[in-house]
């Protein structure tokens, strides 16, 4: 039963940096894509999600 507590607490570890390595990334990933859409002068019009 230890194992198993230590193992789910290495897990929950990992989930947690790839969470945030995700979160990072996808910020990243929005800053290129405003860049590019400036460099290009293209404005896009975004829905917006509830």
């Amino acid at each position: 039963m230890k194992r198993l507590r230590q193992e789910n607490t290495e897990l929950r570890k990992f989930v947690s940096i790839y969470a945030e390595e995700i979160r990072q990334l996808t910020l990243r990933a929005t800053q290129l894509e405003k860049s590019l859409e400036a460099q290009a002068g293209v404005t896009t019009i975004r829905t917006r999600r509830q």
